[in-house]
């Protein structure tokens, strides 16, 4: 186990730099994380953002939303932006997936279908942004080179 621990300095700038540049160069995103309302919204944030610049993305989410943040279902759809309920949609996306964005989770055992996700994309060198405020005790990296 490797604990998280707050990235400072010049290596920030440095994994920032190489995440901006991802952004900019792939065109096709899976987002993943526990789902929880922060976590969540980060998803969907990020994945607007990306739908602005006319890139795919699809997030991850396995049971759909509670009824508190079903809203952001709708907001999904409405812009094209795919949900991912089983293992099957994920490992669908094997050959497309450039990038894997890991958003708000302290570790792997709170990601839905982290096994999968494994499988198809970390073991096959599909880059992964991992963009979390978890550090200490309660962390552990998801990826071993994850930016």
């Amino acid at each position: 186990m490797f604990l998280k621990q707050p990235i400072v300095g010049e290596l920030w700038a440095d994994h920032l730099e190489r995440a901006v540049s991802l952004v900019g160069e792939k065109e096709n995103f899976l987002f993943c994380g526990d789902i929880d309302p922060d976590s969540v919204g980060s998803m969907v944030s990020l994945a607007l953002f990306l739908r602005l610049m006319d890139k795919q993305a699809a997030v991850i989410l396995p049971n759909g939303l509670n009824e508190n943040l079903s809203y952001l279902t709708s907001i999904l759809n409405h812009n094209s932006i795919r949900i991912l309920n089983t293992e099957h949609e994920i490992r669908d996306l094997r050959n497309s997936i450039e990038v894997v964005i890991v958003c708000d989770t302290a570790n792997a055992k709170l990601i839905p279908f982290f096994t999968t996700l494994q499988e198809e994309f970390v073991q096959k060198n599909v880059q992964v942004i991992e963009v979390d405020h978890h550090f200490g005790a309660d962390s552990e990296a998801v990826t071993a080179g994850g930016n």
